[in-house]
């Protein structure tokens, strides 16, 4: 009587085991469908966003920001640096970004790779020192902190510079700040 028992608890207990992995297997398969349906969707809107873009560039809207140059520029990297990684929501207020993997709690890092690119060694401020090559403040170069990292994105009326950084107090933030004792990199 026992060994009945005790087999009908294994075939209950192997039933359930088996229908849980397969409830498992339609939820992520659901969700990298989801996921990927809105990459496509982002992928698609990318030129049109470029050209809006572009075209308030040309019609001077953005009267607050500096004149981009229309020439082409240098990479601003090495040769070694990982291409830059498309982000699916990459706006100062986007917080989901693929193949960066999961926000870590201090985030400034991953912010910049989700801008510049770069590896998870790139998630910790200070490695952003190794980052491109040695250079002097200017638009579009890397400052790192000993704890944090931005990236240089204008110049304000006083003289400081613009920095565009990720965990500025837990938020995405383009402010004046100090450079003085940062290392800069381009």
């Amino acid at each position: 009587m026992h060994i009945r028992l005790l087999a009908a608890i294994a075939a209950l207990i192997t039933i359930v085991a088996a229908t849980s992995a397969e409830a498992s297997r339609h939820s992520v398969r659901d969700q990298d469908d989801s996921f990927a349906q809105e990459q496509s969707d982002d992928e698609e809107a990318a030129p049109r966003k470029r050209a809006a873009s572009r075209q308030k560039a040309l019609s001077g809207d953005d009267a607050d920001r500096p004149a981009r140059r229309t020439s082409e520029r240098a990479p601003r990297h090495s040769a070694e640096r990982a291409p830059r990684q498309r982000s699916v929501a990459d706006d100062e207020g986007g917080t989901r970004h693929s193949g960066l993997g999961p926000r870590p709690g201090a985030w400034c890092g991953w912010y910049m790779r989700s801008r510049h690119g770069g590896g998870p060694e790139f998630n910790l401020a200070a490695n952003w020192r190794r980052w491109g090559s040695p250079g002097s403040p200017q638009i579009g170069a890397i400052v790192v902190w000993p704890h944090h990292v931005g990236e240089i994105v204008g110049r304000s009326s006083d003289g400081q510079w613009i920095v565009l950084s990720g965990n500025d107090s837990n938020q995405v933030k383009r402010r004046p700040r100090s450079i003085s004792g940062a290392t800069v990199r381009v």
